[in-house]
């Protein structure tokens, strides 16, 4: 670990040293998940892909009624729960802005930075 003088901090140049060695001061998350990646996931779900077959065959064999009730039903639900995967999308990504530094005013005698936290 490397010492700093607590007094004046890290010059510029051991300022700009550490941040091309170790990256910005930001938490580093997976890629947010776009509108097709989501929907993707739902349609993929085993219990809707089992619900889709089964109104499928009560429709083959012959009843449309329930066959047309149960498949309504089940893309009501994948609906629904695309809006929350959404939703829960959204969250993370506001959760993670909230997280991340903003901006810091940092005075140290004869050198003062004010701007992103992100750039310390």
């Amino acid at each position: 670990m490397e010492s700093t003088d607590k007094f004046n901090g890290l010059t510029q140049q051991e300022a700009q040293d550490r941040l091309l060695r170790e990256g910005y001061n930001e938490l580093h998350g997976s890629n947010s998940r776009n509108f097709y990646t989501i929907m993707l996931g739902v349609i993929k779900e085993p219990m809707f892909l089992l619900l889709v077959a089964c109104g499928a065959l009560y429709m083959i064999l012959g009843d449309t009624e329930e066959g047309i009730m149960l498949l309504s039903f089940v893309f009501v639900v994948m609906g629904i729960e695309f809006y929350q995967e959404r939703k829960s999308e959204k969250a993370l990504e506001a959760l993670k802005d909230m997280a991340s530094p903003r901006a810091c005013y940092s005075g140290r005698p004869r050198n003062t930075y004010s701007g992103a936290r992100s750039g310390l």
